[in-house]
């Protein structure tokens, strides 16, 4: 496939934004293989367009026509990494619905994520803002966030000692924002489950199921009929 088939021009951004909001692409490009990088970036460097990326539009508010070329991160694909003794570590795309990856680790029974059910966006959006919610903060739980160098286009492997996270924060909206593109993560997990239920929303929701000691598929359950 040709770069020039890839590229599009002018394209409406209305369903890609959970706004609805009405605006145009003046290029775009939907990432749906590594292969297709190189070759956009270049294109961009060669015309000298800015580069914009989106994932799925849930943190998104557009003000109007964006300049130059986005790049819609649709990267798929979820693995198993690593099992250590009561640790996995497991791998998703950046372009991975959050939602519907924590129900898959869940029903792996890889214990962690269950808090941060009904999230919107991508897992490739996570780390970027690492995304938290009653009592837990992605960070505690990344293992590896995999990145491209926009500038230069090569790989990178940051821990989550360089991911300076906080809350609601993270490196990739300080030092490295617009400069990396978020590819992929890696997520520590557990076969044993701690269970965290101490928000009291989620007591509530609890206790009207009749439910005292709450599996980590119940707290699941609960925060989604919350949210």
């Amino acid at each position: 496939m040709t770069q020039e088939s890839v590229l599009q021009s002018h394209v409406a951004l209305d369903g890609l934004n959970t706004f609805g909001l009405p605006a145009r692409a003046e290029r775009f490009l939907r990432l749906e293989t590594g292969a297709q990088l190189a070759p956009t970036l270049a294109e961009a460097a060669r015309d000298g367009l800015a580069l914009s990326v989106i994932g799925a539009g849930s943190n998104v508010l557009l003000a109007g026509d964006v300049p130059g070329l986005l790049i819609q991160v649709a990267l798929a694909g979820r693995r198993l990494l690593l099992r250590n003794g009561d640790e996995v570590v497991v791998e998703a795309a950046a372009g991975e619905d959050w939602h519907g990856f924590v129900a898959w680790t869940l029903a792996h029974g890889w214990y962690g994520l269950e808090n941060l059910a009904l999230i919107p966006g991508t897992v490739g959006g996570s780390p970027i803002q690492n995304i938290g919610a009653y009592g837990v903060e992605v960070g505690e739980r990344i293992a590896h966030v995999d990145v491209i160098d926009l500038d230069t286009g090569k790989a990178g492997r940051l821990m989550p000692s360089a991911c300076g996270f906080g809350y609601r924060d993270s490196v990739f909206k300080r030092g490295l924002a617009g400069q990396v593109l978020v590819i992929g993560v890696a997520f520590r997990l557990s076969l044993h489950p701690v269970v965290q239920a101490k928000y009291a929303d989620l007591l509530a929701e609890l206790d009207t199921r009749g439910i005292e000691a709450p599996t980590p598929q119940q707290v699941f359950d609960a925060i989604c009929a919350v949210r």
